[in-house]
């Protein structure tokens, strides 16, 4: 077990940049193609790579019974996936990697915080601090100087 948190840390750079990359080549997909056989290609290409690795690595398949007792809010991280492939297909030709990113970016900050303060969907209840709110609202103003 990696008990360092730098670990954890490089672990979410590389997905930053990895998901940075995938918005730029869905974005020329979808303006190649359309944004509907885009998504479509994206979500058939992962499901046809999960299908052999859930084997090989012999995860366990839950049961129906499991299934049943998890929340149904739990399962709609594929339709948020969904509109989030969708919608910066759409965007990444318009406004560019950079806006479209930092957009991403400074969205996913306010909502966080918005659902850290109210512990929505199971998270721990954590105070909105005065530090937190300047550092989204320097980020804003950086997101507005990106995109100028």
């Amino acid at each position: 077990m990696i008990e360092s948190k730098f670990i954890y840390i490089l672990l979410v750079i590389v997905a930053g940049v990895s998901v940075t990359f995938q918005n730029s080549i869905n974005g020329a997909l979808a303006s190649k193609t359309s944004t509907v056989f885009s998504v479509f290609w994206v979500f058939l290409i992962g499901t046809l790579i999960i299908i052999p690795y859930l084997f090989i690595s012999k995860t366990p398949f839950p049961t129906i019974q499991n299934l049943k007792e998890i929340p149904f809010h739990y399962y709609l991280g594929a339709i948020t996936g969904l509109i989030y492939v969708a919608l910066v297909m759409i965007s990444i030709p318009k406004l560019g990697v950079a806006y479209t990113t930092a957009l991403l970016i400074v969205s996913q900050i306010v909502i966080s915080l918005v659902i850290d303060r109210f512990g929505l969907l199971g998270a721990e209840v954590k105070y909105i601090t005065i530090d937190k709110i300047m550092g989204s609202i320097l980020m804003i103003i950086g997101v507005y100087y990106i995109g100028k």
